[in-house]
């Protein structure tokens, strides 16, 4: 079972999407225990014109559901999902928000479970309630990710 190979960091509830006995997700070979706590570090996100928000940070999520992992306080709104369609395909997204200023700076969607997530926006996406562009994100977990 799972619970045999990694015990070096708090378990949460299984996400057989992107972990799990029967899956050999992009993180690594199969049988991963999903993790209670993921760090996300956001790197190179630009603010858009009349922003001032920076979005640049290093957040600690917290497993919200078997395959949600939020960060909320009151200046951000930062999360990370994994789940499968109807039709059988894999998905994860991650984003992150400004509560302050009400605009997205990063948002990024994939078709597998990935772990590195580039900015779906580009400074021609910036109005509206976009506040910024480019930049990544690179999610990890393991020894010492936690409270």
């Amino acid at each position: 079972m799972g619970q045999e190979i990694f015990k070096d960091y708090e378990p949460g509830d299984e996400c057989i999407q992107c972990f799990g006995e029967s899956n050999v997700p992009i993180f690594g070979a199969g049988n991963l225990i999903t993790p209670k706590y993921v760090q996300a570090n956001a790197y190179g996100i630009i603010a858009c014109p009349g922003n001032w928000e920076d979005a640049n940070h290093s957040w600690l999520l917290t497993q919200w559901a078997p395959c949600t992992w939020r960060f909320i306080d009151d200046a951000w709104s930062v999360g990370y999902n994994a789940w499968i369609s109807d039709m059988g395909l894999e998905y994860a997204s991650f984003w992150i928000a400004s509560k302050i200023d009400g605009h997205t700076y990063f948002e990024s969607n994939t078709d597998i479970c990935a772990s590195v997530f580039a900015n779906d926006y580009n400074i021609g996406d910036c109005g509206g309630l976009v506040g910024g562009h480019s930049g990544s994100v690179v999610v990890t977990w393991g020894p010492g990710i936690g409270p």
